[in-house]
């Protein structure tokens, strides 16, 4: 493949370093830092999640590509003449689309309750806008003479998580390669 995707290259030196920097801190020490100096609101808490978001499925990406370039059907390709794009698109990107979608959805739940804890402690949108971690925070201050106001936002965080890992569950085992099919 590219120069630029082989293991050891300068390129891959370079993004895995950024890529071990990132994953060095806590997320919500980030989001903290940045919020800080960013200023809070939702389209800044939204940013600085997508910043680092992205880290662990470069590195989980990455190792499935590495690991599909060696497979036989991958040198089939090579020595059939297929280019780079080709074997990128129809042999190393169906191999691992499957798996990086499963990731996305069980992530996306994590990324959701990471949201809302962050607008809890007043770093994301705040009232009149509708978000779920401020109005648990409103909330909690009118909790023992109505406890009912946390139980619509904790519900619809719970709910949404839940469906989300069960889509990601559905996905694994309808994409599984290795699942037996019964008839």
């Amino acid at each position: 493949l590219a120069a630029g995707m082989n293991e050891g290259s300068a390129f891959d030196r370079i993004i895995m370093r950024i890529i071990d920097l990132l994953m060095a801190f806590p997320f919500m020490e980030i989001a903290i830092v940045a919020a800080t100096l960013f200023g809070n609101g939702l389209t800044n808490l939204l940013f600085i999640v997508t910043a680092v978001w992205w880290v662990p499925f470069a590195r989980m990406t990455r190792s499935l590509v590495l690991k599909a370039k060696t497979e036989t059907y991958v040198s089939a390709a090579i020595v059939l003449g297929a280019g780079n794009a080709d074997i990128l698109f129809r042999e190393l990107l169906p191999q691992v689309l499957g798996t990086v979608l499963v990731q996305a959805t069980f992530q996306l739940g994590s990324l959701i309750l990471t949201i809302a804890a962050l607008s809890f402690i007043g770093m994301g949108e705040h009232p009149p806008a509708p978000e779920w971690g401020s109005m648990l925070s409103d909330g909690r201050d009118h909790f023992f003479q109505a406890p009912y106001i946390l139980l619509g936002p904790s519900i619809f965080i719970i709910l949404t998580v839940l469906a989300l890992n069960l889509i990601g569950e559905g996905l694994r085992d309808r994409l599984d390669p290795y699942e037996i099919v019964e008839l």
